[in-house]
């Protein structure tokens, strides 16, 4: 008995694959079922095939040629994974154990993407048998760079095994995994096996950028389980400073747990990487700090020591600190700041409101007060209290001074008390000796319009004060 016809299909699923509309001419004749003409289309592409199969023995054979099917929807492909595949297979081997039907074959895709990863294009070799897909020879093209290596996946328990290398790839490849603003080109080595899939990596990033700081390379190990990260060892390097980073952080629930360490780096580099624009500081940076806490709501401790830099033209030779920040709030300790001959100590906390002390010795007046119609000599010691916010700082506090000269008028025993806020600065009970003389003045200067409002008294002196 023979059957021959044309088979015509829509919407049909089997198994949890689905066609959407498929036909072809079909014949059964001893035992022999023909498949001619197969042209289906399915998952946003096309596939074509021939094949035959014997009922009685088992025996199978076709082939199948495959036109932009979209993987990212078909059953037992791993989440995440998206691709537009064309290719040529063929299949053989026996129905009567599925495990022995084998296809192989040569791929080409595009639009492949994992986990935010993605290639322009790639071709591999295909074999798929007893379960198991295994992709050979896979180059992959990435900008100016290429992917190469072997991979192969479990359908029935999601097992990966795979090797690759990637070769001077664009490293913003990795922006939307990292989540951050990556430039530059890296090559890589990497290992992936298990259902997470368990993975580690050597790479060598060169010649870019993160979130606008600059490096000359980046290099080290990492290893880790799906979207867990470990850093082995991490280095940093641009010109002759570095960062050098340990530690681990979970992408998928923002837990960290690293720790950095940076040495003479520049100032101006570190601080491209906020997106603030914090032109007008610059210096060296050594820096310690353990990172805790979740992305979202880190905790940071550790240790920063400027040195040789300038704060909006102001010189210092080092700032150090300890500082520790969690809920958004920086704590200060052991503060101190070494400029010229003099020495300021601070210590507090910086978050939405500031709460500062300071206690500064030595302070030189002609380095911290530059005006044309002013000249000052002489050297100052200071206790205050910093509040307000950063946009809007309120100072209060004390000044005194052995000596000082303003505009060739010395002046002795300095003293007196100060609040500023809103750029207006006030002088309360700010008073002086000149010879046998006792000078003490309330002073007000508002720095919005330039006007001065003073009271002076006198005690035995005599003394002109010119006020404009």
């Amino acid at each position: 008995m023979g059957l021959e016809g044309k088979v015509i299909l829509n919407n049909v699923t089997y198994s949890g694959f689905t066609v959407d509309s498929a036909k072809a001419d079909v014949s059964y004749i001893h035992h022999v079922a023909t498949l001619q003409s197969l042209e289906a289309n399915l998952y946003g592409g096309t596939l074509q095939a021939d094949g035959r199969w014997n009922s009685e023995s088992g025996a199978i054979g076709a082939t199948l040629h495959a036109d932009s099917v979209s993987v990212g929807d078909i059953p037992g492909v791993p989440a995440g994974l998206g691709a537009i595949i064309s290719g040529d297979f063929i299949v053989g081997g026996n129905t009567n154990d599925l495990n022995n039907v084998v296809v192989q074959g040569k791929a080409q895709g595009n639009g492949l993407s994992y986990d935010g990863i993605a290639l322009d294009g790639l071709t591999t070799g295909v074999h798929y048998g007893n379960g198991i897909l295994q992709l050979t020879g896979i180059h992959g093209f990435i900008g100016g760079g290429t992917l190469r290596g072997d991979f192969a996946y479990s359908l029935s328990d999601g097992q990966t095994d795979g090797n690759l290398i990637i070769t001077e790839a664009p490293l913003d490849m990795f922006s939307g995994l990292a989540g951050a603003d990556l430039r530059g080109t890296v090559s890589a080595v990497v290992h992936v096996s298990g259902t997470e899939p368990i993975w580690s990596m050597d790479l060598n990033a060169a010649d870019g950028a993160v979130n606008g700081m600059g490096f000359d390379n980046i290099y080290g190990n990492l290893h880790g389980t799906g979207r867990q990260i470990v850093i082995d060892d991490m280095t940093y390097r641009y010109k002759d400073g570095s960062h050098r980073a340990s530690g681990s952080i979970n992408l998928d629930s923002g837990i960290l747990d690293l720790q950095i360490d940076t040495q003479h780096a520049r100032l101006e580099q570190v601080l491209k990487a906020t997106g603030k624009d914090l032109t007008g500081f610059t210096g060296w940076v050594n820096n310690t700090v353990h990172i805790s806490g979740t992305t979202d709501n880190p905790s940071v401790d550790g240790k920063v020591i400027l040195s040789y830099g300038s704060v909006k033209g102001y010189l210092y030779d080092y700032v150090q600190t300890d500082y520790r920040m969690a809920n958004g709030v920086w704590e200060l300790t052991n503060g101190r700041v070494s400029a010229y001959d003099a020495t300021v100590r601070f210590s507090g906390t910086v978050g939405d409101r500031l709460n500062l002390d300071v206690d500064g010795s030595n302070l030189e007046t002609d380095r911290l007060i530059h005006r044309k119609d002013v000249s000052l000599k002489g050297a100052l010691n200071l206790q205050a209290h910093v509040g307000g916010t950063l946009d809007n700082p309120s100072v209060g506090g004390s000044v005194k001074g052995a000596s000082l000269v303003v505009n060739d008028l010395p002046l002795d025993n300095i003293s007196g008390n100060f609040t500023y806020g809103d750029g207006i600065l006030r002088l309360h009970r700010f008073g002086f000796t000149q010879g046998d003389g006792k000078y003490e003045a309330e002073l007000m200067h508002n720095g919005n319009n330039g006007r001065i409002i003073a009271r002076a008294s006198v005690d035995g002196g005599s003394l002109e004060i010119s006020l404009g």
